[in-house]
């Protein structure tokens, strides 16, 4: 007899729900290896799981349904509207996982003008922003292991696409000039290095001066560009300043 009898269908799905419950997102290929079924068969489940409200569909993978909260349309920061302001139509962009990624996601889509814009990025709270502007954006998710809200791609996925910008936020910056990123972070920055993107513009909020811990990754320098959140103290401007990296000072 051709196909699995209903019984195997149901049993099936009710595994495939009880992983994705366990899990944040899991990805079509994990779900395909650990059930056993091809990936068709695993969009095929899915699809009938999102229709009964259990799961939510997304690139890649599935999340639980109570993830949902993630497509709602967010206002940017001064710092995100900055950044999306240095794109034109057909760039290529990686959007790193961090605070303001999402954000840079919701400003991109409110920039009209844009089309044919590629966004590769691990960050699902970002995707959701673009969801519902497919036709302008195409949207590449990174695959790998989820944690938190971030995905930890593999090296594989790096060399697929040549960016022409990459944002990244970062955690602090130090005394020196050294940009420390979130541990989530670093790992996704492993893959998609300085050296697939034409530009690196790094992110950062208000407190990234203050901020404590964090991984060391790169000194500042001239080929990097910083947008930072409106700061009063000036002698730490004036530091920034010094490494020799363009400063965009997003406005209050």
């Amino acid at each position: 007899m051709a196909g699995r009898p209903p019984s195997d269908r149901v049993r099936r799905q009710g595994q495939l729900l009880e992983i994705v419950a366990r899990a944040d997102f899991v990805g079509i290929g994990d779900l395909s290896q650990q059930l056993r079924v091809s990936e068709v068969t695993i969009r095929s489940d899915l699809r009938d799981l999102e229709a009964a409200g259990h799961v939510r569909r997304v690139w890649g993978g599935a999340q639980p349904a109570a993830s949902a909260s993630l497509r709602v349309r967010r206002d940017p920061v001064a710092e995100a509207v900055m950044a999306a302001a240095l794109l034109r139509s057909h760039d290529t962009v990686f959007l790193g996982a961090g605070r303001l990624s999402a954000d840079v996601a919701a400003a991109l889509n409110r920039r009209s003008d844009l089309t044919d814009i590629t966004v590769v990025t691990g960050d699902l709270a970002a995707c959701a922003q673009l969801a519902d502007d497919l036709g302008r954006f195409t949207v590449r998710v990174t695959g790998g292991t989820l944690h938190g809200e971030v995905l930890k791609p593999g090296l594989e996925d790096g060399q697929r696409d040549r960016v022409d910008v990459a944002f990244l936020p970062c955690h602090r910056v130090d005394a020196n000039g050294v940009v420390h990123l979130d541990e989530d972070q670093s790992a996704a920055v492993e893959a998609f290095s300085t050296v697939s993107s034409g530009r690196t513009v790094l992110l950062a909020s208000a407190d990234v001066l203050a901020a404590t811990g964090g991984t060391p990754w790169l000194a500042l320098g001239g080929e990097h560009t910083l947008i930072i959140a409106p700061i009063q103290n000036r002698r730490a401007l004036e530091r920034l300043r010094a490494t020799g990296a363009q400063l965009l000072v997003a406005a209050s």
